[in-house]
């Protein structure tokens, strides 16, 4: 069980398509655990959060072009209180399976992991959207996978390529982990 083998306070990361049954899977197999999840400041965030709080999670508006030095400031707060963060790190705009940088950076500042939250439906319908987003087909086969945790190994002071070399390592690490 997840409530058994992470410490609380990671941050989770799941590709923007999946997260059609994120919420009630976390909820389901993760019961006395505290999450929030990071929603873009737009229509498609503000459903996503009426969704979201149905499952007894939190909610943080924000994203690389709006409140995005505000939602880190909230998230740095809420990871060192134990609470999970859910970040879909392809998200809101895409390009779809390409890791941006808040989640890499928000766990440099933290020195929290990062933990792949990866959800695989065996049949659905995809999308026309930039994600390709996915709708289970009824009663599909749901596959989930969480773990194991990635820690950045540079400090939140560095930049440059060292910087971007190690954000791609995780990215690669990442990607094959949540494919």
């Amino acid at each position: 069980m997840l409530n058994d083998t992470l410490k609380p306070g990671v941050i989770l990361l799941m590709w923007h398509n999946r997260i059609l049954l994120a919420p009630y899977i976390f909820r389901r197999f993760a019961p006395r655990r505290k999450t929030t999840v990071l929603t873009s400041p737009s229509k498609d965030g503000e459903m996503l959060t009426h969704v979201v709080r149905k499952f007894d999670a939190g909610i943080v508006r924000g994203s690389s072009s709006r409140r995005g030095a505000a939602a880190m400031r909230e998230m740095v707060t809420l990871l060192q209180d134990g609470t999970d963060i859910i970040i879909t790190p392809d998200g809101p705009r895409g390009p779809v399976y390409q890791f941006g940088p808040g989640a890499f950076k928000l766990a440099q500042i933290t020195e929290q992991p990062m933990v792949p939250y990866r959800i695989r439906y065996r049949s659905y319908w995809e999308l026309r959207t930039w994600d390709r987003f996915q709708i289970p087909k009824p009663f599909s086969r749901v596959d989930v996978t969480i773990g194991p945790e990635y820690r950045t190994a540079v400090p939140a002071v560095s930049a440059g390529a060292e910087l971007d070399t190690e954000r791609r390592r995780i990215e690669g690490t990442l990607t094959e982990a949540l494919m």
